[in-house]
């Protein structure tokens, strides 16, 4: 999941710190009812440092009534695809729902490897 939509208020802020904007702060908690609505409530929810990310992390969880704790890995910010993947694939006999919020690029590049390129995930 791409984290929920961010400020760029603060130009001198490091990529890392930005916040969640006024949009993001609404968005996030929509994304929360809609896992509660159609009972895909994770197992799991992993997120990347990165303070947007983290606060959509939050906001997600609280409101689908997520009942685990946040896993919060500095490395998910801005890691390459076998990094992710390596993630992934050690996860999957633990949860059945995963949710990793990262930032949009890496968003991208992932869909890709996982919905273009199946056979790189496998």
């Amino acid at each position: 999941m791409r984290h929920a939509k961010s400020s760029w208020k603060e130009q001198d802020l490091p990529d890392h710190d930005r916040p969640l904007n006024k949009r993001g702060k609404n968005d996030a908690p929509r994304m929360g009812k809609l896992l509660k609505d159609e009972d895909l409530v994770p197992d799991l929810i992993m997120s990347s440092t990165a303070v947007r990310a983290k606060k959509t992390a939050e906001l997600v969880a609280k409101t689908c009534k997520y009942k685990g704790k946040i896993v919060l890995d500095r490395s998910l910010y801005g890691a390459e695809p076998a990094a992710y993947l390596k993630i992934l694939g050690g996860l999957f006999d633990q949860s059945c729902i995963i949710i990793i919020i990262i930032i949009f690029f890496s968003c991208q590049i992932i869909s890709h490897y996982i919905f273009i390129s199946p056979f790189h995930f496998l």
